[in-house]
């Protein structure tokens, strides 16, 4: 082939691969004329086959079967490229900033200090080895309040010996009569030689000539002393009596008249 016309068909060949990286450029869906409209090829998958006009230099389409005339060149090119390589990772976005914390409640106003809690108003301990004598009452100890109220009172006496006592604590009036008596602490284990403490505790209404007393008693004729007492007295201001006994109801309720009765059963009268 002379010169001139390799040249020429390698020029042509060259502006061919131009349109066609053009029309792939485009999304390889749809090849157009550079000289002349051409017929629009609508493919998204096979092979695009195409004749050019060596004169016009118009684009035409046709089949790989059919081929083209003389005077044009026969193209061909994919319709759809081959995908292309999974790009890098993007970098990691940076992580937001931490919200602020918000600020600290406000403290709460302290409480008013509550009441000042009961202490023994008076008190009483006395350590004489003292022997009680059989069948007498003694007072042990004995409080005298300086102002008229309620009180509460606990007492405890130690006693040694052989026999039996009992103790508890009483309240006086002016007149010298006995009230509150309290249940009275006792300790029964004759014959054995042994040292005990009788506790007792109870509520009074004791003043200046009504005083609060610890009495003990030996219940044995075995011998029996007493070692030491110890006594406090504490102001109330209201003394909580014990309530008595309720007095238990029964619940059982008559049948009504003419209503049925069981086997062996008889109407209560």
């Amino acid at each position: 082939m002379p010169t001139s016309e390799h040249t020429k068909t390698r020029r042509t060949a060259v502006v061919m691969a131009g349109v066609a990286a053009t029309a792939l450029a485009a999304g390889g869906v749809e090849v157009a004329s550079a000289a002349s409209g051409a017929p629009h090829i609508n493919l998204t998958s096979g092979v695009i086959y195409a004749c050019y006009s060596n004169t016009t230099k118009a684009l035409s389409e046709t089949t790989k079967t059919a081929g083209c005339k003389t005077g044009f060149t026969e193209l061909s090119w994919n319709a759809k490229g081959p995908q292309g390589a999974q790009g890098p990772q993007g970098p990691q976005g940076a992580k937001g900033a931490q919200g602020a914390t918000g600020p600290q409640g406000a403290t709460g106003p302290q409480g008013a200090p509550g009441p000042a809690g009961a202490i023994a108003e008076y008190f009483h301990y006395g350590s004489t080895l003292t022997s009680l004598p059989a069948g007498v009452s003694t007072v042990v100890a004995t409080i005298t309040p300086a102002s008229v109220g309620d009180f509460v009172a606990n007492a405890q006496a130690t006693i040694g010996g052989t026999g039996n006592a009992s103790c508890w604590m009483q309240d006086v009036s002016s007149t010298g009569g006995i009230f509150s008596v309290t249940p009275r602490a006792k300790n029964y284990q004759v014959g054995t030689t042994r040292t005990f403490t009788l506790p007792t505790t109870g509520v009074f209404s004791a003043g200046p000539r009504s005083p609060i007393e610890e009495v003990c008693r030996r219940t044995s004729s075995s011998f029996v002393q007493l070692f030491d007492t110890a006594m406090t007295v504490t102001r109330v201001s209201t003394a909580q009596r014990q309530a008595p006994a309720a007095t238990p109801r029964h619940r059982f309720t008559r049948p009504a008249p003419g209503a049925s009765q069981g086997p062996g059963s008889r109407r209560g009268k």
